[in-house]
């Protein structure tokens, strides 16, 4: 039997989603961050870990928008040109 999708966005995404924000922005709290966005995530359903997460990213990211949004783009890599990726 597969996985439920839920189980994507679980502590392990959490910990490589700070690692990928801390590379471009070194001040990014990544233990308080990861200790937030994972805890009580494992007792949520998909679209609520997901709000979950986004909410604790916006907790921990620079306030401006502007700010969040490039460390953010910046944290994807470079594009690979395959629509698909």
């Amino acid at each position: 039997m597969a996985q439920p999708l839920k189980d994507s966005l679980d502590a392990s995404a959490v910990r490589a989603l700070a690692r990928s924000l801390k590379q471009v922005h070194p001040a990014f709290p990544e233990r308080r961050f990861v200790a937030d966005a994972a805890k009580g995530l494992q007792t949520l359903e998909l679209t609520p870990r997901a709000r979950h997460i986004a909410d604790a990213l916006q907790r921990h990211l620079p306030g401006p928008f502007a700010e969040a949004a490039r460390i953010l783009t910046a944290s994807l890599g470079p594009e690979t040109g395959d629509p698909e990726g």
